[in-house]
């Protein structure tokens, strides 16, 4: 639409708006119930195993299939001094 902004006749200016990026429609559909402890506790105590599981996969990722691999053995255990008092 041609127009002038300070005067609502049509004119021979035109707005031009270039957007970039990616555009995401989502919508969600469902019914609503109770909250249940139950499923809370359930639900966090998933989560929380789930982490363990995650290192784990990491670990052998880092170990067996990223190049640098030996540079991550190696860093991984670091050797300390000891601190013990005897």
């Amino acid at each position: 639409m041609y127009y002038d902004p300070e005067d609502a006749t049509p004119s021979k200016h035109k707005d031009m708006y270039r957007l970039y990026g990616l555009r995401i429609v989502a919508f969600s559909l469902g019914m609503g119930f109770k909250v249940s402890f139950a499923m809370i506790v359930l639900q966090i105590s998933s989560a929380i195993a789930l982490l363990g599981v995650a290192q784990t996969v990491a670990d052998f990722f880092l170990e067996h299939v990223v190049p640098e691999r030996r540079h991550y053995i190696q860093q991984k255990i670091e050797q300390t001094e000891s601190f013990n008092k005897e």
